[in-house]
């Protein structure tokens, strides 16, 4: 297993620099990665720091 951890961050398009913002951490199931996962949440996406994590176990095609 690799140890280290892909990650794909979305910041709000009109970031105010000083506001504190909330982050909301996405994880995917088997069969996706962290991109995929925004979809889901991009309608919150102007009020809180998005961050996708990859999990560390790589599986083959299939």
């Amino acid at each position: 297993m690799d140890p280290t951890y892909h990650y794909d961050i979305h910041f709000p398009s009109n970031m105010e620099p000083d506001k504190r913002y909330p982050t909301i951490f996405t994880l995917h199931g088997k069969g996706s990665n962290e991109k995929n996962m925004f979809g889901l949440v991009e309608p919150l996406a102007d009020d809180f720091i998005i961050v996708g994590i990859r999990g560390n176990l790589t599986l083959g095609a299939g």
